[in-house]
């Protein structure tokens, strides 16, 4: 495909400010998400792709009281971590696709089965291995803009042999579609499966990246209060795959090129808790002092914000040492 094509698409899917915060959802493991703090008023969330755990549609109906729709035809309700909250869940055992198939269901269907043709906001979170693309790229705009949230993961083909022909006719019309109706406040790596760096924009693409929307219209304040993105976010789970480092994507996807210092600190942080993780051994001290170094270097921040987050993180490091060495020294006893 054309270089310019891919370039014009990926400028559409750079985090923009973002008229409210960020919150996790989820817990703090695999299947949880930040998603825009807008929340009040949405009705339903759908969510396709279970894989028998839901820790991100329980918290949504117990925390926040919105009714969470779910479809995957490799899961089970016996098999579910958790059970089905009575009048707040649902689940059919239905693939979200569009081949009229007697196990799918496409969006449309799905949504005016549980809501009607008028529903009010709705939520999208959507997990489906590849399958977001035919998926979203039928729906009609007026369904996309029923979704005031979108939380998708994005499994981009980077591996391949059809990859750009893959990019031409499903990820960058996608992306080009998405714009019209929502703007991409919040990118996260998924460190499953690596990622490439694409030549043109300097941009480290991910196989799985994960993607939060928030529809346009909810751009309604002052610009000048909005948060600035962060990659990655210090909310962001450290990674997916404990035993796979974490991946986070380059400053190339910020629009000022610029990290944050807290974005710095999130990444040592990150490594940290990679190297803590499995067989217990010495921590290394070289993502500390990655970090300490950004501390001392960073020019926005106050010497006391920078001399707090330093510290943070000495105190960081010293409790998974702890942590890690007290097996080491009991092994044997």
């Amino acid at each position: 495909m054309q270089p310019i094509i891919l370039k014009e698409s990926l400028n559409k899917l750079m985090p923009q400010p973002c008229p409210v915060n960020l919150i996790r959802i989820g817990g703090c493991r695999d299947g949880a998400y930040l998603v825009p703090n807008d929340l009040e008023g949405i009705e339903a969330c759908f969510s396709p792709g279970v894989n028998n755990f839901k820790y991100f549609e329980d918290e949504l109906s117990l925390r926040f009281g919105i009714k969470c729709h779910m479809c995957d035809f490799s899961s089970d309700i016996e098999n579910f971590e958790t059970p089905l909250i009575n009048r707040m869940q649902s689940f059919e055992k239905k693939w979200l696709d569009i081949d009229g198939g007697a196990e799918s269901i496409t969006l449309e269907e799905w949504v005016d089965r549980h809501c009607g043709k008028n529903p009010g906001d709705l939520l999208l979170q959507i997990d489906i291995e590849g399958a977001e693309f035919r998926n979203l790229n039928s729906a009609s705009l007026e369904l996309m803009n029923k979704f005031r949230i979108l939380i998708l993961e994005l499994h981009v083909p980077i591996q391949t042999i059809n990859m750009h022909e893959t990019l031409e006719k499903e990820f960058c019309p996608l992306l080009d579609k998405l714009s019209q109706t929502h703007i991409c406040v919040h990118l996260r790596a998924n460190n499953c499966c690596g990622d490439f760096v694409e030549k043109e924009t300097g941009l480290n693409i991910p196989n799985v990246i994960e993607v939060a929307y928030l529809r346009r219209d909810r751009f309604n304040r002052d610009p000048k209060y909005y948060y600035r993105p962060q990659l990655p976010h210090p909310l962001d789970i450290p990674f997916n795959l404990p035993e796979v480092a974490p991946l986070h994507l380059n400053k190339n996807w910020l629009i000022d090129k610029r990290r944050s210092l807290e974005s710095e600190l999130k990444i040592c942080k990150d490594f940290i808790v990679y190297e803590a993780e499995g067989k217990p051994r010495i921590i290394s001290l070289s993502y500390l002092f990655r970090g300490l170094a950004s501390c001392s270097n960073d020019k926005v921040r106050s010497f006391a914000l920078r001399a707090t987050l330093a510290i943070r993180l000495i105190v960081f490091h010293i409790y998974y040492q702890i942590k890690n060495l007290v097996p080491l020294l009991t092994k044997g006893k």
